[in-house]
């Protein structure tokens, strides 16, 4: 029996140095500028939608799990330098991203959209967006999606750190019109004081061909490093657990109004 013990933790030991994911201590990264998924309360605590379903996926998992704060640009890197174990931050699932880390099931979908001052005369149409300055968070779905079917015909995408700062752009008058998550506008900066004054302009962008369905992905997932399959099979029966109990669509309707599975 104290042989078998030792051996145990002697496995264990490799399997840490072998930079093994623990998955019972779980570090979670999210770019935490993105309100109502997840953004910074006046504490410097995450908070949010994204935030309130990883401590429900962590209670099924029984896992232990805390939040790092990541900028966009670098979220795939920081999840392959290990600083984090898994990146649930509203990211689309997409052929392109899938080639550096596996993906889980997708736990919400969301279009795109654009918005604009209310009362303005865009239009969401070749010749309307022709010159027009629209803000995006870079490396988004948005910003993907802008750079490859509409810069090409005349639009000139305008790329932000974060989408604060385009939204404070946009108020500001230096830009036209800014394209995001639609939720995620919908829930926070059209709510919000300064959002006030805008509103959607054209329809909810799903991808009217299977290029544009491509780059436009099929929903959101958590993201993990590819040799993380036990983690992935985890994240998975965890999401699955959520939607059959009722907390997932409990949290929906909390900050959407709806169910947004």
């Amino acid at each position: 029996m104290k042989l078998q013990s030792w051996c145990a933790v002697l496995l264990s030991a490799v399997a840490l140095q072998a930079g093994a994911t623990d998955l019972n201590n779980l570090r979670i990264g999210m770019d935490a500028t993105y309100p109502p998924f997840e953004s910074l309360n006046p504490a410097g605590q995450i908070v949010g939608f994204e935030a309130d379903l990883a401590a429900a996926l962590c209670k099924e998992m029984k896992a232990r799990c805390s939040l790092i704060n990541q900028d966009w640009d670098g979220i795939i890197p920081g999840l392959m330098a290990k600083k984090y174990d898994v990146i649930m931050s509203s990211m689309t699932i997409t052929a392109e991203r899938a080639k550096t880390v596996s993906f889980t099931e997708r736990y919400f979908r969301t279009p795109q959209r654009l918005i604009a001052a209310k009362g303005s005369p865009l239009k969401f149409t070749v010749d309307g967006m022709k010159g027009k300055r629209v803000g995006v968070q870079r490396g988004t779905t948005a910003d993907m999606y802008l750079s490859k079917f509409w810069g090409p015909r005349g639009m000139d995408v305008v790329r932000y750190e974060d989408q604060d700062k385009a939204y404070a752009d946009l108020v500001n008058g230096r830009l036209d019109a800014s394209f995001q998550d639609e939720l995620q506008v919908e829930a926070g900066f059209l709510k919000s004081e300064p959002g006030k004054g805008f509103a959607f302009v054209g329809p909810s962008i799903n991808g009217d061909n299977a290029a544009e369905r491509e780059v436009l992905g099929s929903g959101a997932g958590m993201a993990v490093r590819k040799e993380d399959k036990a983690l992935l099979d985890k994240l998975n029966k965890a999401i699955s657990a959520v939607r059959a109990n009722g907390t997932f669509k409990k949290l929906s309707v909390q900050y959407f109004g709806r169910d947004i599975y």
